[in-house]
């Protein structure tokens, strides 16, 4: 999906053209609360390390892309 750096409102685009709400994501990442993704897609404040590869799986998109940008 992607090749360069991905930030936090392109995370909100392919969630949702991926047609996945906060709570999917969230769930899938074993958080309890959306605000935490939802925090991450208006870039204030960076998924860290422990939810990375996983946030890329759900998105499909490269952790590279993840790590250079966020």
């Amino acid at each position: 999906w992607v090749v360069g750096p991905v930030t936090g409102p392109e995370l909100k685009a392919r969630r949702k053209e991926l047609g996945l709400k906060l709570k999917d994501v969230a769930h899938a990442l074993g958080i309890k609360h959306i605000q935490q993704v939802s925090e991450w897609e208006r870039g204030d404040v960076r998924p860290g390390s422990k939810h990375l590869v996983g946030l890329a799986k759900v998105l499909q998109v490269d952790v590279a892309a993840l790590l250079s940008n966020l």
